[in-house]
């Protein structure tokens, strides 16, 4: 069994945010990880596990996190064609997320993911 580490970590604060969108919030807390992990940019980033439990309310039910990180792609801060798992678990959602990253890295199919 080969180890996995969390390299960097980051999250918002917990409140209200009526003049942020998904997106934007999505930017915060990926440079805020990028940032903690010491880590340039995302080039090296195999997978990415995108978790959320709100965006279906508000129409997009379905690619949340492409949605959300297109953004990032376009400002050349995110790589391109990075497989992107969509998560939602209710309050199970970010655990569920970094499980699928661990076990990414540690069947060997990735070196670096993104939960």
């Amino acid at each position: 069994m080969s180890d996995v580490y969390i390299i960097g970590s980051y999250s918002t604060r917990f409140q209200k945010w009526p003049n942020k969108s998904f997106k934007d919030l999505s930017r915060d807390a990926y440079l805020g990880a990028l940032d903690d992990s010491g880590l340039d940019d995302g080039g090296d980033i195999d997978i990415a596990y995108f978790g959320n439990c709100g965006l279906g309310t508000f129409g997009q039910p379905c690619i949340r996190g492409q949605v959300c990180f297109t953004p990032l792609v376009r400002d050349g801060l995110f790589p391109e064609r990075v497989p992107m798992v969509n998560v939602e678990d209710a309050c199970a959602t970010s655990s569920v997320a970094m499980n699928g990253a661990w076990k990414d890295i540690l069947s060997g199919q990735s070196h670096l993911a993104l939960a």
